[in-house]
């Protein structure tokens, strides 16, 4: 049995998110559930990175280097969505860019109440290959960032079984986050990816369809197949941290809540960011819960997510210290 590694920590400031690639196009104040036939005026319009877009920016703006990998087309969409990551200091060159086909696009509606209605498909087409300037981008990171959705991707789902061999070989901790299409991945591939992870970062709501169970607790299965760290999320009530010798609970921060969209993908880049400055469990729990209610507090996602001095603030307002940060720049 493969087992997550966990033998690195925090050395170039480099981190890689490998898939999920998408532009989102919100819209604003958009009564729920839409009327069949029915014509409706809504608040704003406008495109941003979402899904994995929304992790690094966050982990960008959070000090980390963090590179895209990944496709996306050759449509007024993929150029959009690399000219927003780029504005954001993230690192683009190694997506490749299919000129014939398709960028994954969702359409995101929400009301006055934060409530949400996504609508659209991951881009199909040709695959890719798990290059050697891919290989290098893992060999010289500190850590890869994994989604769920990843593992749907008809374009990027053939190069990840080599690309996780790779991680593991070079001692490249694997954070994966199965998201809420877990129980559509092929079962033997999700249950590879889980073997090879060190940590693994889900929502309550995922639980069940991972472990057959509800109860919080049933993820310490992960842990006896060898993961490092279970993270679950819990929304307002903060986060619960699993290791093998202990459980650390943070309450959270409770925040006047602007949108909840994209709150997720910031924790799990406070998360990550906060395990490589080598903190204690604690700390790393009320990091990443710091980072999510930040974002919980503004609007909107992609360019709306949260900066580092935003985090550092929400940490003080509420008497929270963490170590100093490192600076290796």
């Amino acid at each position: 049995m493969m087992s997550g590694v966990m033998k690195r920590r925090r050395t170039s400031n480099q981190v890689v998110s490998l898939g999920d690639l998408v532009l989102d196009i919100l819209v604003e104040e958009v009564r729920l559930p839409v009327e069949v036939k029915g014509h409706q005026q809504t608040g704003a319009v406008r495109s941003e990175p979402g899904g994995a877009g929304n992790f690094l920016i966050t982990a960008a703006r959070l000090g980390l280097k963090a590179t895209a990998l990944g496709v996306a087309g050759g449509d007024p969409f993929g150029r959009q969505l690399l000219e927003l990551f780029q504005q954001e200091g993230v690192a683009t060159q190694l997506v490749e860019i299919h000129k014939d086909e398709r960028t994954s696009t969702v359409f995101v509606l929400k009301d006055k109440e934060d409530s949400h209605a996504f609508l659209g498909s991951l881009a199909d087409g040709r695959p890719v290959c798990f290059s050697t300037m891919w290989q290098e981008a893992l060999r010289t990171c500190d850590a890869l960032q994994l989604w769920g959705y990843s593992l749907l991707e008809e374009r990027v789902r053939p190069a990840i079984p080599s690309a996780l061999a790779f991680a593991c070989q070079w001692g490249i901790p694997i954070f994966f986050d199965p998201g809420p299409l877990a129980a559509r991945i092929e079962p033997a591939l999700l249950q590879q990816v889980m073997r090879q992870s060190a940590v693994i970062c889900l929502n309550q709501e995922e639980i069940f369809p991972l472990t057959g169970s509800c109860e919080l607790h049933s993820v310490k299965r992960f842990l006896a197949e060898g993961v490092n760290l279970v993270c679950v999320k819990r929304g307002n009530q903060g986060c619960v941290v699993f290791q093998s010798d202990q459980e650390v609970e943070h309450a959270g921060f409770p925040v006047s809540v602007a949108d909840t969209a994209g709150a997720g993908d910031a924790f799990n880049a406070g998360l990550m960011f906060a395990w490589l400055q080598g903190w204690a469990p604690e700390q790393v729990a009320a990091f990443a819960n710091a980072v999510g209610a930040a974002k919980a507090r503004k609007q909107g996602t992609g360019r709306q997510m949260p900066t580092l001095q935003e985090v550092l603030a929400l940490l003080a307002e509420y008497r929270v210290n963490v170590p100093a940060l490192v600076n290796d720049d």
